[in-house]
């Protein structure tokens, strides 16, 4: 089992608003019964409102993150954290005008729904 996890290697996803790289997840190599991801935002990236069905902590790496949760604005800067609770609205966009960079850790095999949308499976937590 290799302990060195290459982030050219991760399993990598791109939304619209951001690429997701798996860093760990219980599909991965090596595999933990937890998923950690690294979220790049480029410039001006919003998400979209939506909900996911557990918590996450993300912590922001490079850059600051505008998170609107629960109807409540926070900007978070780089070396911060910031806890979005299971099934609250949130949205995510970049602050400051510049790219920014978090790392996550959140429940396996979540689930996510975008506005009144169907819950559809997470593919970087798997």
């Amino acid at each position: 089992m290799s302990l060195h996890i290459p982030l050219d290697t991760a399993r990598t996803v791109t939304t619209a608003a951001a690429t997701m790289r798996t860093l760990v997840s219980p599909s991965t190599s090596p595999a933990m019964e937890v998923a950690v991801w690294r979220t790049e935002l480029p410039a001006g990236a919003a998400g979209p409102r939506h909900t996911i069905d557990g918590d996450q902590l993300v912590v922001v790496v490079s850059g600051a993150v505008a998170v609107d949760v629960d109807d409540t604005a926070y900007e978070v800067g780089a070396g911060d954290a910031f806890l979005l609770p299971g099934g609250s609205p949130r949205v995510l966009a970049t602050a400051g005008g510049e790219p920014a960079t978090t790392i996550t850790v959140g429940r396996p095999g979540a689930r996510a729904a975008v506005g009144d949308g169907e819950p559809v499976p997470v593919p970087w937590t798997a």
